[in-house]
Protein backbone atom coordinates (compact mmCIF):
# COMPACT_ATOMS: atom_id res chain seq x y z
CA UNK A 1 0.00 0.00 0.00
CA UNK A 2 1.38 2.78 -0.94
CA UNK A 3 1.68 5.50 2.22
CA UNK A 4 -0.37 8.26 0.62
CA UNK A 5 -3.16 6.08 -0.39
CA UNK A 6 -5.79 5.34 2.29
CA UNK A 7 -7.04 1.77 3.44
CA UNK A 8 -8.66 -0.01 0.58
CA UNK A 9 -11.46 -0.40 2.67
CA UNK A 10 -11.96 2.58 2.70
CA UNK A 11 -14.45 4.29 -0.16
CA UNK A 12 -15.57 7.84 -0.99
CA UNK A 13 -18.16 8.91 -3.13
CA UNK A 14 -17.85 12.31 -4.98
CA UNK A 15 -20.30 14.28 -6.49
CA UNK A 16 -19.45 17.03 -8.77
CA UNK A 17 -21.86 19.62 -10.43
CA UNK A 18 -20.64 21.22 -13.17
CA UNK A 19 -22.90 24.12 -14.90
CA UNK A 20 -21.77 24.35 -18.32
CA UNK A 21 -22.29 27.04 -20.35
CA UNK A 22 -24.69 26.17 -22.94
CA UNK A 23 -22.23 27.26 -26.18
CA UNK A 24 -19.86 25.04 -24.80
CA UNK A 25 -21.63 22.40 -23.70
CA UNK A 26 -20.26 19.76 -26.61
CA UNK A 27 -17.08 20.87 -26.10
CA UNK A 28 -17.55 20.10 -22.58
CA UNK A 29 -18.94 16.41 -22.86
CA UNK A 30 -16.70 15.34 -25.25
CA UNK A 31 -13.85 16.33 -22.97
CA UNK A 32 -15.71 14.93 -19.89
CA UNK A 33 -16.28 11.74 -21.67
CA UNK A 34 -12.07 11.47 -22.98
CA UNK A 35 -11.66 11.93 -18.58
CA UNK A 36 -13.88 9.51 -18.15
CA UNK A 37 -12.38 6.26 -20.03
CA UNK A 38 -9.11 7.68 -18.41
CA UNK A 39 -10.48 7.22 -14.98
CA UNK A 40 -12.29 3.84 -15.73
CA UNK A 41 -8.70 2.59 -15.80
CA UNK A 42 -7.34 3.84 -12.59
CA UNK A 43 -7.14 1.18 -10.09
CA UNK A 44 -8.96 2.58 -7.62
CA UNK A 45 -11.13 3.47 -9.59
CA UNK A 46 -15.11 1.55 -8.37
CA UNK A 47 -17.76 3.29 -10.61
CA UNK A 48 -18.66 6.65 -12.22
CA UNK A 49 -22.22 7.91 -13.90
CA UNK A 50 -22.57 11.12 -15.39
CA UNK A 51 -26.48 12.63 -15.31
CA UNK A 52 -27.70 15.80 -16.87
CA UNK A 53 -30.65 17.59 -14.65
CA UNK A 54 -33.96 17.37 -15.96
CA UNK A 55 -34.29 20.39 -15.20
CA UNK A 56 -31.54 22.41 -16.56
CA UNK A 57 -29.40 20.55 -19.39
CA UNK A 58 -26.07 23.18 -18.69
CA UNK A 59 -26.02 21.02 -15.29
CA UNK A 60 -24.03 18.12 -15.46
CA UNK A 61 -23.97 15.82 -12.24
CA UNK A 62 -21.06 13.18 -11.93
CA UNK A 63 -21.39 10.50 -9.25
CA UNK A 64 -18.13 8.66 -8.63
CA UNK A 65 -17.21 5.72 -6.26
CA UNK A 66 -13.25 5.36 -5.57
CA UNK A 67 -11.60 3.47 -3.34
CA UNK A 68 -9.43 5.58 -1.11
CA UNK A 69 -10.15 8.70 1.13
CA UNK A 70 -10.94 11.89 -0.32
CA UNK A 71 -8.01 14.04 0.28
CA UNK A 72 -5.99 11.26 -1.51
CA UNK A 73 -8.80 11.07 -4.10
CA UNK A 74 -8.79 14.99 -5.03
CA UNK A 75 -4.66 15.55 -4.60
CA UNK A 76 -3.76 12.62 -6.67
CA UNK A 77 -6.43 12.35 -9.27
CA UNK A 78 -7.45 16.03 -10.33
CA UNK A 79 -3.56 16.21 -11.21
CA UNK A 80 -3.65 13.67 -13.30
CA UNK A 81 -1.67 14.41 -17.28
CA UNK A 82 -4.55 12.95 -18.86
CA UNK A 83 -6.78 15.88 -17.10
CA UNK A 84 -4.71 18.84 -17.60
CA UNK A 85 -6.14 19.74 -20.81
CA UNK A 86 -9.87 19.16 -19.36
CA UNK A 87 -9.13 20.80 -15.89
CA UNK A 88 -6.95 24.01 -18.06
CA UNK A 89 -10.24 24.30 -19.94
CA UNK A 90 -13.01 24.34 -17.37
CA UNK A 91 -13.27 27.83 -16.45
CA UNK A 92 -13.91 29.10 -19.90
CA UNK A 93 -16.54 26.15 -20.18
CA UNK A 94 -18.33 26.46 -17.03
CA UNK A 95 -21.10 29.09 -15.99
CA UNK A 96 -19.35 29.24 -12.47
CA UNK A 97 -16.54 26.68 -10.03
CA UNK A 98 -17.68 23.51 -9.64
CA UNK A 99 -18.92 21.89 -6.95
CA UNK A 100 -17.38 18.84 -4.89
CA UNK A 101 -19.65 16.92 -2.55
CA UNK A 102 -17.71 13.98 -0.82
CA UNK A 103 -20.04 11.42 0.79
CA UNK A 104 -19.96 9.34 3.09
CA UNK A 105 -20.52 5.42 2.75
CA UNK A 106 -24.76 5.10 2.89
CA UNK A 107 -26.21 4.42 5.63
CA UNK A 108 -28.53 2.45 3.92
CA UNK A 109 -29.54 1.07 0.12
CA UNK A 110 -32.13 0.15 -1.73
CA UNK A 111 -32.85 -1.86 -4.76
CA UNK A 112 -35.12 -4.26 -6.65
CA UNK A 113 -33.70 -7.16 -6.83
Amino acid sequence: MNAASAPASETTVLLVFLPVKPEARERFRKMLLEVGEHIAKEPDFVSASIHEDLDDPDMIVVYETWAGSREYLLKTHLSKPYRKEYEAALPQMLKSERRIVSLRPPLASYSKA
